[in-house]
Formats: C-alpha cells, structure tokens, sequence
C-alpha cells in the first residue's frame, strides 16, 4: 500500500535526464536538483548508477498530464530517488532514477529488483505495468498512472534451478533458434503456482514456450538480494517450471558484458488477471564452445554465433545508441537506418563483415552530419537473403 504524503509544489526542478556524451546510466552524473515550494522537500541524490524513464504522452487515470505536472519516484524504503516534470509538448523524461551507492552509510535509492512508486502532484499513484529497477543504464517508457492501483503479485523466479551461476551464452549453439533457458516460479506455504496463468508470462520480453509442474527448487533466503543464486534442491511445494527461447531472451540482456550479471524480469498475471511480475539474473557469456573443444580449455577460436540477431542499447536513446548484430557466417552487410516514412536516413554499414558479433554506433544525424529530430527511426540489417527490422527512439 502507497504511504500518503504530502502535497509537494514544485517551484523549480532541473533534470538532466542523461550526460552531455555518452549511455545512459554511465559517465557523469546527472543532476537532478527539487527546490522546495510549500509543503515537504524531496531532494533526490545523484549516485553513479540511474535507469531512466520516459513517456511523449502520460496519462493519469486515463487523462493526459498536463505541463508542469510533478512525477517524483520512491525505492520500497520511501526514499525519494528519481523526479520529472511534464514539459510544454507533454513529454517527461529523460528523467534518472538512482540506484543506492553502496560506498555511503546513506540510502541514495533503489536496488536491482525493487518495485518503484510513484507520486504525481503530490498524490500516490500506480505505474501500469509494475515498473522494477533492473540495471544500470536501462531505460523504461513509464506512460500509465493509476490512482486505484490493481492488486500485484511479487513471486519468487528462479532462473536455470538448481544452477549457480546462471549462465546465459549470447552467441553459443542455439539448435537454430530453438536452445531453450529454463527458469522457475517457485511456490510457497502462502502460494500456489497453479493459480498462474501461465500463457501471459514472458521473461524480458520473451514469450513463454512451454510449462509444467515440478517441484525444483526453494526461494532464495534473501528475496531482496537479486542477483543471489543457489543449487537448493525441493522444499515441498509445487513449482511452475518454464522454458523461453534462448534467442528471444538473448535482446534483454545485450547492454551486459562478457562476465556481467544482468537482471531478467518475468511479468504476467495470475488466472484472475492480477498482474504478477518475478526478477533474478543471469551471467552474461558471450563466446561459444571453442572449436574441436568438447569442454576442456580455450583453443583460441570462438564459435560462431547460430543465428542473426540484431538490438540497439540503449532504446530509446539520447544522443547515440548502439546497434548490435550478430552474423553466424561471413559475407556482404549492410545497416541503414529510415525514418517512419521509408526515407532513407544514414548508411551505418555498407561491406564484407566477418562472422561473430559487431557493433556499430548511431549518433542522431543524417548522411551529411546534421542532427536528425526527436522521433521514431527503423534499422535495416541485410545480410545475403536475410534482411532485419527493428525501431528506435530519439529523445531530446
């Protein structure tokens, strides 16, 4: 249940939402500075590490919000770490929302897994869908408000059961497409999994493949620990046990580094449509098995990814994304980049590529250098007969 508060006017807030250069949620900085009108002060405390959040048209309760109008965010501790305010056009955002600095005995903010709240001009209010701090970085279009927040489900997720770490091989063999990562929501004394339904779940993103009931494994002993992992056996209580394609998932975490763990959250709703939403990590590995290595040391060759991928970090982005693709065999490649309209914007990539995976970077202009407006802009990768679309947004 929210804590009421009370009224905050604002008489000025300055958010920069994201470095002058540079990813989101890394590099300087941002400030973020409330000054206090009438009623309490909110400040909020800059750490180095935000998500960020935005919306072009927020509501509340269905209604626009309106210039001016105050979005400020709490960790679970009521713990003011993120602001915003409605611009003229109606947008919000790029607006950080900081993580606690583990170097100071203060608390900054919020920790990988929690559920944020939200207060809008002073009064409690509920994102729809539940929004959950995930990683550095990371940015969430947070457009619904809800005075009457729905009920919510926090369950207990268990990714790979019975493995510590978690790996998750980005670039390994996928059977062409159809590897699987399996994952868990475990039961308890006071849940009963079966009361999950199960189509609507998706694990960052991905939808899932299929499910049965087994019981696998026990929740963690620290649930607010996220990215805690255990080889705990059964306790006893019914579990549903779940598979998602492994490529489907791959997109979700491809902002981490080789060795990184990186946090996937699992939403849905249980059969009385009570939304429910579960996170756990996993360790990010991006090289496959060593060839003509059946699992002893290193060789020096990397296998080959099995598949196309293509993703951009971050989405949506100020000033320049990452557009990442994977080839699984060498050959000719081309990246462009259209706006809505089909028109041809920049060429990013035009030439032989070799096999593995590639990044390349867009920095909001055109062919001629000219920066390019606010909007949304599609990504073409053509690679021999395959040819893939995905969409970005630039927001300043």
């Amino acid at each position: 249940m929210f804590r009421l508060i009370a009224v905050v006017m604002v008489s000025a807030l300055v958010a920069a939402a994201a470095p002058a250069a540079g990813t989101p949620g890394r590099g300087s900085v941002p400030t973020v500075t409330v000054l206090p009108g009438a009623g309490d002060t909110l400040p909020v405390t800059p750490t180095y590490e935000w998500i960020d959040i935005y919306c072009g048209e927020p509501t509340l309760d269905g209604a626009p919000l309106a210039p001016g109008d105050t979005i400020f965010v709490y960790d679970p501790d009521n713990m003011c770490c993120g602001a915003a305010i409605v611009h003229a056009d109606g947008m919000y955002g790029f607006a950080p929302v900081y993580r606690d600095d583990a170097y100071s005995a203060e608390d900054e903010g919020a920790e990988p897994g929690d559920t944020l709240r939200f207060v809008v001009n002073g009064v409690p209010v509920a994102a729809a869908p539940p929004v959950i701090w995930t990683a550095n970085g990371e940015s969430f279009a947070v457009c619904r408000f809800l005075t009457a927040p729905p009920a919510y489900r926090e369950v207990s997720l268990d990714i790979k059961p019975g493995s510590c770490p978690n790996p998750l091989n980005l670039v390994g063999p996928s059977d062409n497409g159809k590897a699987v990562l399996p994952a868990a929501v475990l039961g308890a004394p006071d849940f009963d999994v079966r009361t999950i339904n199960p189509p609507t779940l998706a694990l960052g993103g991905a939808e899932v493949v299929r499910w049965s009931y087994e019981d696998v494994g026990r929740p963690k002993a620290d649930p607010y620990d996220t990215c805690a992992c255990h080889e705990y056996g059964p306790d006893g209580y019914m579990d549903l046990t779940l598979k998602f394609y492994r490529a489907e998932v791959a997109p979700a975490v491809s902002f981490a580094a080789d060795g990184d763990y990186a946090p996937l959250v699992l939403t849905g709703s249980l059969l009385d449509g009570t939304p429910l939403s579960g996170v756990d990590c996993v360790r990010v590995q991006r090289g496959g098995r060593p060839e003509g290595n059946s699992g002893g040391g290193p060789t020096g060759k990397v296998q080959a990814p099995a598949d196309f991928a293509l993703a951009n970090h971050p989405n949506p982005f100020n000033p320049s994304t990452q557009i990442t693709f994977a080839l699984p065999q060498a050959g000719p490649v081309t990246l462009r980049v259209y706006d809505v309209q089909g028109r041809l914007v920049r060429t990013l990539a035009n030439g032989p590529f070799d096999a593995g995976v590639h990044s390349v970077e867009w920095n909001g202009t055109d062919g001629t250098g000219s920066a390019v407006a606010s909007g949304v802009y599609l990504y073409r990768l053509s690679a021999g007969e395959t040819v893939v679309t995905r969409k970005m947004i630039l927001m300043k």
